[in-house]
């Protein structure tokens, strides 16, 4: 039996939480999380404890920590896991992946992409910074969106939007590229990339990625 721990009681987190109780093989020990009362519901889901980041380290029963919490936060967990002895191997690193794609219309792609990062850049500039976004267009952005903002306005913003910020954030364009650019964080250390479709039709996104995998219908 593997004890595992936790990092993280929102919506990803959530999700992993149930993954690994429905395992043979695996005992969810411990939930952490800052924010108290999702911490408290998801260990109450999964009949587990709540706990924190420095007891989890310190208990030499937790075989494997998984890692869902904010983006922000995860170089330091997984510093601090590999001083407490732990891994990679050991280490569960999921990855929210926002995927735009359209081989029929790949500039449509990109557009409801860049929509996607006006609203980040407007409303959560501190993330786009800590994501390499400069602070220049963070402003011109700003500068063209409203609050609450528009359709009209993100269209708007998208315009200042260029490609390769895009590219940067999230995969976007033709299959080709989208499976490349989920192949760069795989390659980064993340196992298990979490696609979250943007266009309205997600099939492409499920027969790019089953092609990819070899998935037979």
């Amino acid at each position: 039996m593997k004890n595992v721990a936790i990092f993280g009681a929102g919506r990803i987190g959530r999700i992993h939480a149930g993954n690994l109780a429905a395992l043979s093989g695996v005992s969810l020990k411990y939930v952490c999380d800052p924010v108290a009362a999702a911490a408290a519901d998801l260990a109450q889901t999964h009949g587990t404890a709540v706990s924190t980041i420095e007891a989890v380290f310190a208990d030499p029963s937790i075989d494997v920590v998984a890692i869902a919490s904010s983006t922000d936060t995860h170089s330091d967990l997984i510093t601090r896991a590999a001083k407490a002895g732990k891994t990679l191997d050991q280490i569960d690193r999921p990855e929210l992946l926002v995927c735009s794609l359209s081989d029929d219309d790949p500039k449509a792609a990109y557009a409801e992409g860049k929509k996607l990062v006006a609203y980040y850049l407007a409303t959560e500039p501190h993330i786009m910074k800590a994501s390499g976004v400069p602070d220049d267009l963070i402003q011109k952005v700003q500068a063209v969106m409203s609050w609450p903002a528009t359709e009209q306005d993100y269209i708007n913003a998208a315009k200042v939007i260029p490609d390769d910020v895009c590219r940067m954030l999230m995969a976007v364009g033709t299959s080709d590229d989208c499976v490349a650019k989920v192949r760069e964080y795989v390659a980064a250390g993340v196992t298990c990339p979490i696609l979250y479709p943007l266009m309205d039709n997600i099939k492409p996104v499920v027969d790019a990625f089953a092609k990819e995998l070899r998935i037979e219908n």
